[in-house]
């Protein structure tokens, strides 16, 4: 009996041994898991930050594009609307010349009108102009003849 009790001491004492080393297993398992969940969590964190700064980086270029974009819209708009003032200038002053030419054509003929009408009045400014000269010779020659009778 007494090496039964010596041998189940033995054995609890072992099992006490044992016992004492898993504990110890256990609480070094713990500590590391412990310190990789702090390595994890402190991985975890630095990634995230890295994340957020690479986040509003792009945020900051996805509004300067957005400005940009802004911009040119306005710069289109702009050009579009110098354009459309360009061409309704451009369009009066055709308009505008189209008039002024027309003015001009009807002068010409006008002009051409009162120089053929002037032209015609000249040919009969100098038929009468030659009509009185002959008239004048006539008379002239009349009055030879008559003297020339008298004799």
């Amino acid at each position: 009996v007494k090496l039964l009790d010596a041998k189940v001491e033995e054995m609890e004492t072992e099992m006490q041994k044992r016992s004492e080393e898993l504990s110890a297993m256990h609480r070094e398992v713990s500590e590391k898991e412990k310190k990789m969940r702090e390595e994890m969590n402190a991985r975890e964190e630095k990634e995230n930050e890295a994340f957020l700064v690479l986040e509003r980086g792009f945020q900051l270029e996805m509004d300067s594009l957005k400005k940009e974009i802004e911009s040119s819209k306005k710069d289109a708009d702009i050009a579009r609307a110098e354009a459309e003032e360009t061409r309704t200038e451009l369009e009066t002053e055709i308009e505008r010349e189209k008039e002024a030419n027309e003015t001009l054509r009807k002068d010409i003929e006008n002009l051409k009108m009162k120089q053929m009408e002037a032209d015609a009045s000249g040919d009969m400014e100098k038929k009468m102009r030659e009509n009185a000269q002959l008239t004048a010779e006539i008379n002239v020659l009349k009055d030879k003849v008559s003297q020339m009778v008298a004799l």
